[in-house]
């Protein structure tokens, strides 16, 4: 697309040759468009002819084309108009942007062959064009950010852009969009609604929640007008929550520091704590696994101990966890209960 034009004069001075150009350079005057990020190339154009150019470089301040003798000759006391013409890249593209193009009055990178005439250092002003206002225009949503993994009945985020087809953003687009599921299990709520309108393109639930079990689901997202709309990719549901404890050794001790311990990160039991744990964490003593409290003043929030999973003291005499929430246990606990008298584990 045009976005900006020029003369080039040869004011034919007593040389009587013609000028020819070896260099043009287009100089940001202003605008918030990053030029580096934005424009994918450039062109030079001698009315309905391209100017034959080599490799131009395009940086955040300029646009410098060099130019090969003979191929921008302008004739002895005689001008030519010059079209900059400009496209843009396919992504990264950031909506209502501006540029503003220039040739500068002094340093203005415009060069000639010295066999004819040569440019002066000063052009007495600069040339600057109009305000080019970069423009997206949704057709879709998308999903710009969903979990791998959520825990039932916990609030996650998810978050929808509306964009053109290569996912640049609408900045204009402020419609309604309804967040439902698309497939899978459990039912999909939100506090504070699941029909929220757009701002600047975008928006971001915080408080959604599934309240299956288990298994996973994918999600849908509407909208009001005639965008199309997008399905995320599928979500794991697990009873587990970013960052609880997991007992993960085969049979150890609980231990004061991370050795038999790892959080879930949200795909599996990943994650390597800086200690044991605390009275904010959750506890799950996975299945299979045996876990001894070799001693008093273990303290966690919820404590969960899995089918097959075992938690007792091995030892004569009560061993003492502090719970700070719920126990569920589906598997062994001490001597097969809570010893809710002594607030021990046997």
């Amino acid at each position: 697309v045009s976005v900006f034009s020029f003369k080039v004069h040869d004011l034919g001075t007593s040389d009587e040759k013609p000028t020819h150009v070896t260099q043009v350079t287009i100089k940001k005057s202003s605008g918030s468009a990053t030029w580096s990020s934005t424009l994918a190339g450039a062109e030079l154009w001698d009315g309905e002819s391209q100017i034959a150019t080599g490799t131009i470089s395009i940086t955040d301040n300029d646009i410098t084309f060099p130019i090969t003798s003979g191929n921008l000759d302008i004739a002895n006391n005689s001008n030519k108009d010059i079209t900059l013409k400009i496209y843009l890249k396919s992504s990264g593209i950031v909506d209502n942007s501006t540029m503003v193009f220039q040739v500068s009055k002094t340093a203005h990178g415009f060069t000639a062959d010295a066999s004819g005439s040569t440019f002066a250092s000063d052009f007495g002003s600069s040339v600057t064009g109009n305000i080019i206002t970069v423009r997206v225009t949704a057709a879709k949503m998308i999903f710009s950010s969903v979990p791998t993994s959520v825990q039932s009945g916990t609030n996650f985020t998810v978050s929808v852009n509306a964009t053109d087809a290569n996912n640049n953003v609408d900045a204009d687009e402020n419609g309604s969009v309804t967040l439902s599921k698309n497939n899978g299990d459990g039912n999909i709520s939100a506090a504070g609604g699941l029909t929220k309108s757009l701002s600047s393109g975008l928006y971001s639930w915080t408080d959604v929640q599934n309240n299956a079990a288990s298994v996973s689901f994918t999600l849908n997202c509407s909208h009001s007008g005639s965008l199309s709309s997008a399905i995320s990719s599928s979500i794991n549901i697990s009873q587990y929550g970013i960052a609880d404890f997991g007992f993960t050794a085969t049979s150890a001790n609980w231990g004061t520091n991370n050795v038999n311990w790892k959080q879930w990160d949200g795909t599996g039991w990943n994650t390597t704590p800086s200690g044991a744990p605390t009275i904010n964490d959750n506890v799950f003593i996975l299945s299979g696994n045996t876990c001894t409290v070799e001693a008093s003043s273990k303290t966690c929030k919820n404590l969960v101990v899995e089918s097959t999973g075992k938690l007792y003291s091995n030892q004569t005499s009560n061993r003492y966890i502090s719970v700070f929430g719920n126990i569920t246990c589906d598997g062994t606990i001490g001597n097969g209960h809570v010893d809710e008298a002594a607030g021990g584990i046997g």
